[in-house]
């Protein structure tokens, strides 16, 4: 795969897990039912902000990598710099999703607050776990999109680096020194 080709799928598999953070945020910021002062969904709406935030910064960042990337002559420096930045926003995304919505202690707390509050409550949590389940296979997605990228990145650089092996055999390397005779 091309580096450019690589870069395009990275945007676009980025895209896709921007569009489905909406999509869940939608969800749980607007379509839940009302009830007054529901802690638990005033955190799950702070913490998607929090992560729509970072793959904004990380689908940014790929978009500048790849831009960097298709100049001409490319600039492999910039657009590691960039790649890095996306690539490290995403998994401080992908690392909070894990933790704070796909781990089953969070899935208990949400059965139970809807089971709590009622039936609209439940049809609620089925929605935002119908989104919730899509998230891994868009993570892995994503993730290997970053990996192709720095496959196909230091694949060019070693195609533009120039490399020199020198070896000087029975050379004798001296300090310049002259030693004192022994005397005997």
């Amino acid at each position: 795969m091309a580096l450019e080709a690589a870069f395009e799928n990275l945007a676009q598999e980025l895209d896709a897990l921007r569009e489905l953070l909406r999509e869940i945020a939608v969800t749980v910021q607007q379509d839940h039912p009302q009830l007054p002062d529901s802690s638990l969904v005033e955190r799950l709406g702070d913490t998607l902000t929090d992560l729509q935030s970072w793959i904004e910064e990380a689908f940014a960042a790929a978009a500048s990598a790849h831009k960097s990337a298709a100049e001409a002559p490319p600039d492999l420096l910039g657009a590691r710099r960039s790649l890095s930045v996306s690539h490290e926003n995403f998994h401080r995304a992908s690392r909070m999703l894990y933790s704070d919505f796909l781990s089953y202690e969070r899935i208990v707390q949400l059965v139970n607050f809807a089971k709590e509050h009622g039936r609209e409550w439940l049809a609620w949590v089925q929605a935002v776990r119908q989104g919730l389940d899509r998230c891994p296979a868009q993570l892995q997605a994503v993730s290997e999109a970053h990996l192709r990228c720095w496959q196909e990145l230091a694949e060019r650089a070693e195609a533009h680096s120039v490399s020199a092996h020198v070896t000087k055999i029975g050379q004798k390397v001296s300090s310049g020194e002259k030693k004192p005779k022994r005397r005997r």
